[in-house]
């Protein structure tokens, strides 16, 4: 029994997923259908409480049409708490970073530090902070690291979703590793699997979880301590170019999951450089139009380059 003054739904719902919302994330299709606070949201999600045709889902799961989502029973009052606005200085800082402005799309330059989706121990994403300031449809089309600079698109509505994702995108990065960097152009191909720690590792192509990640890589500044290198992605698989760097013996300056703290206090003390990764370039075509942004390196990593004696 609820305490007094609570209220709670009488049943778990059972929601067959319609045709027109078809592709829809599951966070997104959940915050419409509970008008929670997408942090509850979310704690839903991990606990498990929500299901997809009966086994646990992830908050970017894609649902398709004829699912079914198992919703919990929620208490009333939860539902009604109204979510607090994010700080305006947030908001006016995304809105002067925005690079590139067209129809259902912006590029903007992400800060160090910004999550791009809500999580565990995160209080304002870009997905709170894309809404707050240009509406309820807008939230970003692509991830970058929390830790990862540089260009991300924001995309308006599920179609607008969906197309960017559909689309052919050049996505440029700059990263300052470890080592001595390859001597000429080359292409890195690995097959990449999530293991159950939550780290990525590179795997046999025969590994049930194996996911082809190809990277074209080019040394831009190169010494015998560390190097700057340029990489294009040509696919986008989670840690992508962490996980290909430090795979190879070129960890990257500041990584706290895969790279190197020894190399990283040696050569630039305490406190622990941040992530030296910065996606400097992102271009593509939408709606018909050629579209290229470029977001300058952030002050932070060229001061770890003027640290180094290399510079672009």
């Amino acid at each position: 029994m609820p305490h007094d003054g609570e209220s709670v739904t009488t049943a778990v719902r059972r929601v067959t997923v319609s045709g027109d919302l078809d592709g829809q994330r599951l966070d997104n299709f959940l915050l419409r259908e509970l008008q929670l606070p997408r942090t509850r949201v979310y704690r839903l999600i991990r606990k498990g409480e929500v299901r997809v045709n009966r086994g646990r889902a992830k908050p970017m799961q894609k649902l398709r049409a004829g699912d079914e989502v198992r919703i919990p029973p929620i208490r009333d009052e939860q539902r009604q708490t109204p979510a607090a606005a994010p700080p305006a200085d947030m908001l006016e800082n995304l809105a002067k970073r925005v690079l590139y402005s067209g129809p259902g799309l912006r590029i903007i330059d992400k800060p160090n530090g910004w999550a791009s989706q809500p999580g565990t121990g995160i209080r304002w994403s870009l997905v709170e902070l894309s809404q707050a300031l240009w509406g309820e449809d807008w939230q970003p089309a692509h991830r970058l690291d929390k830790d990862t600079s540089g260009c991300l698109a924001v995309t308006e509505g599920r179609r607008n979703f969906n197309s960017f994702g559909e689309g052919d995108w050049g996505k440029r990065y700059l990263a300052l590793v470890h080592g001595a960097g390859p001597s000429q152009e080359c292409a890195w191909e690995d097959h990449l699997a999530r293991m159950e720690s939550g780290y990525v590792h590179a795997v046999s192509a025969h590994h049930p979880d194996a996911r082809h990640a190809r990277s074209r890589v080019r040394t831009l500044m190169r010494g015998a301590a560390v190097s700057l290198l340029e990489l294009r992605l040509e696919t986008g698989r989670t840690h992508q170019i962490r996980v290909q760097c430090a795979s190879r013996s070129l960890p990257l300056v500041g990584d706290n999951r895969y790279g190197d703290r020894a190399l990283d206090q040696a050569l630039f003390g305490s406190p622990r450089p941040r992530l030296a990764l910065h996606a400097v370039e992102l271009s593509g075509q939408w709606q018909g139009s050629a579209v290229q942004a470029e977001a300058p390196i952030p002050a932070d990593i060229t001061t770890l380059l003027d640290r180094t004696s290399l510079r672009p």
